[in-house]
């Protein structure tokens, strides 16, 4: 990294983005444009971007261009959700969140019953525990045995995809 010239050439990923953060900085940027930040780093450094992202965002503007939902949701308080070029919503987090509760579901069941579930119903994840599945399920109708739970900022953006599909 220090060489003569400069130059970053045996830096891992998460080294240059931050150094590019460092660059930017030392021009105290009231505004920050980054986009995908995190993309192809490990979790660890994902973890450890985020967090310096998040403290830059104290002193400027920092808009994230990213198709990661969950960075957004750990470094940002504000959030535009654009689709095709069409802005579907703006506004606080948990405002966005809110868009899609009543309509997110989470049901468990046996492993043997998934691909017919997910065949039936809408399941935006899953995971596999040791007894049964535990999937989340985006439906304005609650799903046989199912209890509702709080949306998370990709469970909105995705209500809002599905939304606009049906209209």
């Amino acid at each position: 990294m220090n060489t003569p010239t400069g130059k970053l050439d045996n830096c891992q990923g998460g080294t240059i983005r931050r150094v590019g953060i460092a660059q930017a900085l030392l021009k105290h940027p009231e505004i920050m444009i980054v986009d995908e930040p995190t993309a192809g780093l490990d979790p660890q450094e994902r973890i450890r971007f985020r967090k310096l992202l998040r403290q830059v965002g104290q002193d400027s503007i920092v808009i994230i261009s990213t198709h990661i939902v969950e960075d957004i949701e750990a470094i940002c308080d504000h959030a535009a959700i654009l689709h095709q070029g069409t802005l579907k919503t703006v506004g606080p987090i948990d405002e966005i969140r809110h868009k899609a509760s009543g309509n997110v579901w989470e049901l468990k069941i046996p492993h043997h019953e998934f691909y017919r579930v997910s065949e039936q119903w809408n399941v935006i994840s899953h995971q596999r525990e040791q007894e049964h599945y535990r999937l989340h399920i985006l439906s304005e109708t609650k799903p046989e045995g199912a209890e509702p739970i709080t949306p998370t900022l990709e469970d909105s953006y995705l209500y809002l995809m599905e939304k606009q599909k049906h209209a």
